[in-house]
């Protein structure tokens, strides 16, 4: 089981620390570059690079999350606050893996040479990477407060 947690944990890491990276450094450095041919080029390879390591964690995380839930939930020591806070943290990660997949889609969809770019869009801005990472983060703090729950589990019952 620790195999499994340091898996789970470190596909957090990943994801959502590389989401750090891209979206408040490398993305506003980039932005700032003259030669356009070539910082398209580049960009195109960062998102096609990030969105390999983003479908990489999520398999990670799909499979590393049914074990240490079915481990936790099998164990009888969680109470409904546990059971409440995890089907929260589930969610919030199928929305996370939804926005993700429409997100890598649009990147890699055609559009016309006059069209803006899809990250210029105030609104896509809000509605999509930038909420991946509020999601992200949002999903961390869960985690840890699910990891608390069990601790005062533990305490309380003297193991």
């Amino acid at each position: 089981m620790l195999l499994i947690r340091w898996v789970h944990a470190l596909a957090a890491v990943a994801w959502v620390g590389g989401s750090i990276f891209f979206f408040w450094v490398l993305r506003p450095t980039y932005r700032t570059l003259a030669d356009e041919t070539s910082l398209e080029a580049f960009r195109a390879t960062v998102a096609l690079r990030f969105r390999e390591l983003v479908q990489a964690c999520t398999w990670a995380f799909v499979i590393t999350g049914v074990l240490l839930s079915f481990d936790r939930l099998t164990s009888g020591s969680v109470g409904t606050a546990y059971v409440s806070l995890l089907a929260l943290k589930i969610g919030l990660a199928g929305w996370m893996f939804y926005l993700a997949r429409a997100l890598a889609r649009a990147e890699t969809a055609p559009r016309p040479a006059s069209s803006p770019s899809p990250s210029s869009s105030p609104l896509r801005r809000l509605s999509s990477a930038n909420l991946l990472l509020v999601l992200g983060v949002l999903i961390i703090l869960i985690a840890l407060v699910l990891r608390g729950i069990i601790e005062q589990t533990i305490r309380d019952s003297g193991l």
